[in-house]
């Protein structure tokens, strides 16, 4: 299980817009968040390293799937959002990285 990095600023607050590129399943991807302040939600994306959007937009909520990765039949792994308090709220503006993390599980994880 791999726990997907956040990116912080100078003072070591979560930047409101970031991507970090990681290796899935021995292939480079590049993810991306940015914080909705009308929404007050994080959103997530997925791409490939050539910049084929997989996935976007997708609301990161605590104790949900976000993304189930998959090529033809064969699964790749999913994302999901964890709450460490255990009380099942959403991340807010600070809470990325910190309270609610985001996970990626391949099959042999889950």
């Amino acid at each position: 299980m791999l726990e997907v990095p956040v990116v912080r600023n100078a003072v070591g607050r979560v930047r409101p817009s970031f991507t970090v590129t990681v290796d899935l399943v021995g292939v480079p991807f590049e993810l991306s968040f940015r914080w909705n302040a009308r929404a007050s939600s994080w959103v997530f994306g997925l791409a490939s390293a050539a910049g084929i959007r997989l996935a976007d937009g997708l609301a990161v909520r605590a104790g949900s799937l976000l993304y189930a990765f998959e090529i033809g039949k064969s699964p790749l792994g999913l994302f999901f959002a964890h709450d460490t308090a255990g009380q099942g709220a959403d991340p807010g503006r600070d809470d990325l990285g910190a309270r609610v993390r985001v996970y990626f599980m391949e099959p042999d994880d889950l």
